[in-house]
């Protein structure tokens, strides 16, 4: 009779639409392309604009000619590049145990569909040096080498050159080590020689030059916290993206955790890490507000995408398949809003 079950569960389980099929590629980022090719026909982002608390590295990168036509190909390669790296963190943690491309897909879309993110930002460039760093922690199941824990800090040092609130998840970086019972002696004093690295090159830096803005900036802008009510730290669009996927990843996650059982301990434990990653970017977002709301939400997406991938994988059927697309339709909807408000 128990064997009866497995192979009705298994046969079940091979039935119906299949989210890892091409129709489901194709849909999802034909979605993505046509909120790229909305923005680049009317030159949403470009030329980039820098605000306050830039660091002058980001400012000396936006101040350098450009042309609109490359700057969406680098965008687009930055954000293909971030969701392949994602994929990858998928393969080091084992979240999704079979064959799937959701990752890349979650990610593709919603950054696609904030048009504040095209064609590319600071936080954009900054996670391309973080998703490495957070692949230390999970590429080994027992412990963490000083080199790798030197690495991943070193990629978060250098990140901030261009994001200085990078510095801000060092700590969580910390939580994660002690989480997964990689954090020692030697792995945290590995952790602060690799910023300390950056920090003398900095300073080396501003030495030569006479000028202390690579040090003064990035400082001022991790010690100003924002005074603004929450709902108007970002735009009405923003906001709402904002509420709503966290809302939708608050009840993926609960969702996730009655379906225990089909998941190991190492995977619950990643599943909770990336949901405190969320809300520990969301206490950022409330604290530093206006000035790098969009910053955080990109970062924010990280882990939403990989909750909302682990949700949808190996689901099948038509109800899982409707559940998908109408999650599609909605996150067009956030975009077609903002493309309604310009």
């Amino acid at each position: 009779m128990g064997y009866d079950a497995s192979r009705r569960r298994t046969f079940s389980r091979s039935k119906g639409h299949n989210l890892s099929q091409w129709s489901t590629v194709l849909i999802t980022l034909a979605v993505s392309v046509f909120c790229w090719a909305f923005a680049y026909n009317y030159s949403v982002g470009f030329p980039p604009k820098t605000q306050n608390g830039a660091t002058p590295l980001w400012i000396y990168l936006c101040s350098l000619p450009g042309n609109k036509y490359y700057s969406y190909i680098v965008g687009a390669f930055i954000l293909v590049c971030n969701s392949l790296l994602l994929q990858r963190f998928n393969y080091h943690t084992v979240i999704i145990r079979q064959s799937t491309k959701l990752p890349f897909l979650m990610f593709v879309l919603l950054c696609s569909a904030n048009l504040v993110f095209i064609p590319f930002t600071a936080s954009s460039v900054a996670l391309l040096l973080f998703i490495p760093a957070v692949f230390q922690i999970f590429k080994s199941e027992q412990s963490i080498t000083t080199g790798d824990a030197f690495n991943a800090a070193f990629y978060i040092g250098l990140g901030s050159l261009l994001w200085a609130p990078l510095l801000l998840y060092i700590p969580f970086f910390w939580y994660g080590m002690y989480k997964f019972k990689m954090l020692n002696v030697k792995s945290f004093a590995a952790t602060l020689v690799g910023l300390l690295t950056i920090l003398l090159f900095v300073l080396a830096w501003c030495v030569w030059k006479h000028d202390l803005a690579a040090l003064s900036v990035p400082a001022a802008t991790l010690t100003t916290l924002s005074t603004s009510p929450f709902s108007e730290m970002g735009s009405d669009s923003q906001f709402i993206n904002l509420i709503s996927i966290f809302a939708m990843m608050i009840v993926a996650f609960i969702y996730t955790r009655f379906q225990e059982y089909e998941s190991s301990l190492r995977t619950s434990q990643t599943l909770s890490y990336l949901l405190q990653f969320a809300i520990f970017t969301f206490a950022l977002i409330f604290l530093y507000g206006k000035r790098h709301f969009g910053d955080f939400l990109y970062f924010f997406y990280m882990p939403a995408a990989m909750i909302f991938a682990y949700l949808f994988s190996d689901r099948r059927g038509m109800f899982a398949f409707l559940v998908y697309y109408l999650f599609v339709a909605f996150i067009f909807m956030l975009a077609f809003r903002q493309i309604w408000l310009m």
